[in-house]
């Protein structure tokens, strides 16, 4: 099922965010009624996931070392056109384009459509100089000068100087930032609308490890409740705590793996769904009925909640403890 009406109006930061893919490493065939983005097979999911959490159904087929993903709408490809995303725009796109494409965005969702772009088109990067001195480099490379001088204009605002350096070569406009300063300013203000997993997971992971290291803000971002509806996570413990990024990403994506190979079993081999269910993960949801009687459920939580015999898993303490509350709401007694 697509989504043709996803980009008629820009009204969310997952869109932003996809259209500044789009803008980038995407592409729409207007003879085929096509929008496609192709990515190395490595990193292909987290597009596969922004995709499908917009426009819907996403078909894929393998490139070379690379994953394309595409889906075929004559309203979305139109939509994408009058906002000024068009067919071989590293070429044919105009100033016009751009400012179209640019005021077809809220200003409250300029941080994801940038992101977009720099996810595309994009780097960060530290090394050491001749010196051994540890620098760091970052930079975002667009096809139009108005679109350059969009982003140089919001990097000005955000960091409150004039620091930015744009430069022109191949065909492309490069918009850089050198000092440590203004990179964490702009990283703070890119990343304001970032849920996971929707973001490169490489980039993202190396740039908000970066600003964790450089900063005192607790970098806590949400996760996004995409896929299969019917298909939900519990989410462990650790997550709340855990500050690697890449983690998290590895974590969300497997899940997601996971849940994309259960339904290719099911709706491509024709498998039941009681033998596809062996490549669900511990962490699926399931709902199991257990019938005990009180004293069996106080020997249970007794183990699993007020760890009488050792400390219990977490996960299983959060469950015990779930389940206790459900007793005392009955009116059943438990200590503290």
């Amino acid at each position: 099922m697509i989504n043709h009406d996803a980009f008629k109006n820009i009204n969310s930061h997952e869109k932003a965010y996809l259209l500044g893919l789009i803008e980038t490493d995407g592409n729409i065939r207007l003879s085929h009624n096509e929008i496609n983005i192709t990515q190395h097979k490595d990193y292909y999911l987290y597009i596969k996931a922004i995709m499908s959490y917009v426009l819907g159904s996403i078909n894929e087929t393998n490139d070379r070392n690379c994953k394309k993903l595409y889906c075929f709408s004559n309203e979305a490809v139109n939509d994408l056109i009058n906002i000024g995303i068009v067919e071989n725009k590293t070429y044919k796109q105009t100033d016009e384009d751009s400012i179209k494409l640019i005021n077809a965005i809220p200003k409250e969702f300029y941080p994801s459509f940038i992101r977009g772009i720099f996810d595309g088109d994009g780097c960060i990067g530290f090394y050491k100089d001749k010196k051994g001195y540890d620098n760091i480099h970052f930079y975002i490379a667009v096809h139009t000068n108005k679109l350059a001088s969009f982003i140089e204009n919001i990097i000005k605002t955000v960091i409150n100087k004039d620091s930015v350096r744009i430069t022109y070569r191949n065909n492309l406009y490069y918009i850089s930032l050198h000092s440590k300063k203004d990179i964490i300013a702009f990283g703070n203000y890119m990343y304001s609308g970032f849920s996971y997993p929707f973001g490169h997971p490489d980039k993202t992971a190396r740039y908000i490890n970066f600003l964790q290291n450089n900063t005192n803000i607790n970098y806590n971002f949400p996760i996004s409740n995409f896929g299969d509806d019917k298909f939900k996570i519990c989410i462990p413990h650790w997550i709340s705590k855990c500050t690697n990024v890449g983690a998290i990403f590895t974590y969300i994506l497997g899940m997601y793996a996971s849940e994309e190979t259960y339904k290719a079993l099911i709706n491509d081999y024709y498998l039941h769904r009681q033998d596809a269910r062996g490549v669900l993960p511990l962490d699926t949801a399931t709902r199991c009925i257990y019938t005990y009687s009180v004293r069996e459920w106080r020997y249970i939580i007794d183990l699993r909640y007020y760890g009488t015999t050792g400390k219990p898993h977490p996960n299983a303490k959060l469950i015990a403890g779930m389940i206790r509350n459900n007793l005392m709401e009955l009116g059943y007694d438990f200590r503290d």
